[in-house]
């Protein structure tokens, strides 16, 4: 290993212990330009750089201002802000409380507050964030033209002032958020206790696996079970937890704490799925997979004909995704929180076969086919993923995306690609690097 390459390694170390951020490859360009913009602002050779950063706090604050992740905007994912007003808003009685975790330069949190003031109540939004800097525009509340995108010219009106050649939020929207610097790894804010909303979005993807399993398992032992979680366009819970349970809330998802159970893992399904799962065949030995779901005759919430009996069969997997009426992301998500790995890799792959322009069929199915350990069935599907979104026009782009940031995705996307090719079990042909998507948010 190279100099750079063992300081740049050192240094994602050192951020995975202290901030739970992947030291995935595609990470690396990044940090590079990062540690060289810290170690000439502060004139540390780079050999000396990394033992500074883990002694010196404020040197360490620098290098987070510079490497994590402040890409957000006003209304982002507006499905989400939609469901918030239509639907969850006219049900809480009391002051509604948010918590905008990872709020990078405060558009999140100044969204909620414009719905809550909007609704004509009163509350509060904690915005809570591990740069130093992403704090300081939260607090100043102050955007240039290019960042109010998103923000309507009614809007502007009520909630900002023009202050040279930028908005500023009026001091009465300022005062409904709390700032507050808060790492992500560290003991939940009190105050998230009484919170109705978590927004925690595209923030897990840059999480370490372990990292970001114990982040959810304190989030869960600190909400209140009646609050609501929104997480990313592209962010799913089922692969690091089973504390939270997904529900379809007007046009988008959201997540609800689960009470602890003892025993092993167990997930909620949906109710059609819930009745074929509830006659599963026994395990022929302890140490073997959970057996696909059979079917069971019962009437599917959205059809009147009953699903057939059978054995566990694929072809019999495939007739009950068209027989209970649940689309195949669906019903493969829930296969999958049966255990049902195998199951749900038919649903995924038939959505896949039916719809091979829609890059999110292939990218649950390189899901599905990583929790299998197929790594490089799982390599190829993200491949597939990655082509489906170079054909998207701009009308389904915008369906696809739903508020979500093209580079993210690819930049997921090609994680997961990397990460399957990295594995002892990978295919072994080589190919072409494909050039990394670098669309501006």
């Amino acid at each position: 290993m190279t100099a750079d390459g063992a300081l740049l390694h050192s240094a994602a170390q050192l951020l995975d212990a202290r901030i739970g951020l992947k030291p995935d490859l595609s990470f690396r360009p990044r940090l590079a330009r990062a540690l060289r913009d810290v170690a000439d602002a502060r004139n540390i050779d780079s050999e000396r750089l990394v033992g500074a950063l883990a002694a010196d706090s404020s040197l360490l604050d620098q290098l987070l201002d510079r490497v994590t992740v402040q890409e957000t905007a006003f209304f982002r994912h507006p499905e989400q802000f939609e469901t918030l007003v239509r639907v969850l808003l006219p049900t809480i009685d009391a002051p509604l409380r948010a918590w905008s975790a990872a709020c990078a330069n405060g558009q999140e949190a100044y969204s909620l507050a414009m719905l809550i003031n909007e609704a004509g109540g009163s509350g509060s939004v904690l915005a809570s964030d591990i740069s130093p800097a992403a704090l300081q525009r939260t607090t100043a509340g102050r955007y240039h033209e290019r960042e109010m995108h998103g923000v309507s010219a009614e809007r502007r009106r009520q909630h900002f002032l023009v202050a040279g050649d930028a908005w500023q939020a009026k001091q009465s929207l300022r005062d409904m958020v709390t700032v507050q610097r808060h790492n992500l790894l560290d003991p939940i804010p009190p105050a998230v206790a009484e919170c109705h909303v978590v927004m925690c979005r595209n923030v897990l993807i840059y999480f370490t696996q372990r990292h970001g399993e114990r982040f959810l398992e304190r989030l869960a032992d600190v909400m209140d079970p009646a609050a609501y979680l929104f997480v990313g366009g592209a962010e799913s819970l089922w692969q690091m937890t089973d504390r939270f349970e997904p529900m379809q809330i007007g046009s988008c998802y959201a997540y609800r704490t689960r009470r602890r159970r003892a025993g092993p893992r167990t997930a909620v399904a949906h109710p059609a799925v819930s009745a074929i799962a509830a006659t599963r065949q026994p395990a022929a030995s302890p140490s073997s997979r959970p057996a696909p779901p059979t079917a069971k005759s019962t009437a599917s919430p959205a059809t009147s004909g009953p699903v057939k009996a059978g054995p566990a069969r694929v072809d019999q997997t495939q007739r009950s995704i068209d027989e209970t009426g649940i689309d195949q992301e669906q019903w493969g998500r829930q296969l999958l929180a049966n255990g049902s790995v195998q199951a749900a890799i038919v649903a995924f792959r038939q959505w896949a076969y039916l719809s091979p322009d829609d890059p999110a069929a292939h990218f649950h199915l390189g899901l599905a086919l990583d929790d299998a350990d197929e790594r490089s069935m799982a390599r190829r599907a993200y491949r597939a993923a990655l082509a489906a979104l170079d054909r998207c026009g701009p009308d389904r782009l915008l369906h696809v995306l739903k508020g979500y940031d093209r580079s993210e995705l690819c930049r997921l996307l090609n994680d997961r690609c990397s990460a399957a090719s990295d594995h002892p079990d990978a295919e072994s042909t080589t190919t072409p690097p494909r050039e990394r998507a670098t669309v501006p948010s």
